[in-house]
């Protein structure tokens, strides 16, 4: 499976013993970990740094063909994107193991994606009635607020 940046540069993650063993040197993560437990994934990943050094390992020899570094990469990824890549990569890490194993991750990951896929509808619909319940101007309020940046991000200015 593979991914394409902003830039239009494909991408395709992939995992050896070299490059697993560099990935638990550079960051600590254990992609046999990873594997033996669902929430090692959600745990291994919980930090930015850990996912872009992981994903950034399983690509590095197509990224030094191209001189992408791995800001480059970052820097070329959205939250849609890091979605996709995310996907990749769970796939590279799938494919590194035996067959036997590749159905038990392939099946525990599908479960562990409808559980979040649940939870993320669960909670934008909540989110959604409770903006609806607002009376307009308490929403236009919100907007205009200088304390709050909902303003800037539905106008499309952004100071961060």
């Amino acid at each position: 499976m593979n991914f394409r940046d902003r830039q239009g540069r494909e991408w395709t993650p992939r995992l050896t013993y070299l490059i697993v063993r560099n990935i638990k040197q550079r960051t600590g993560v254990s992609i046999l970990e990873i594997a033996d437990k669902t929430e090692g994934l959600v745990a291994a990943f919980d930090r930015i740094e850990n996912f872009s050094k992981v994903l950034f390992a399983s690509v590095e020899r197509e990224a030094a063909k191209a001189s992408v570094t791995e800001d480059d990469l970052m820097d070329a990824l959205d939250g849609e994107l890091v979605e996709k890549a995310s996907e990749a990569l769970l796939d590279a890490i799938v494919e590194y193991f035996p067959e036997r194993k590749k159905k038990l991750l392939r099946k525990t990951w599908e479960k562990a994606s409808e559980a979040v896929e649940k939870a993320e509808i669960k909670i934008l619909e909540e989110a959604e009635k409770a903006l609806d319940s607002l009376p307009t101007e308490t929403t236009l309020n919100m907007l205009e607020s200088p304390e709050s940046n909902l303003g800037d991000t539905v106008s499309g200015n952004s100071s961060g």
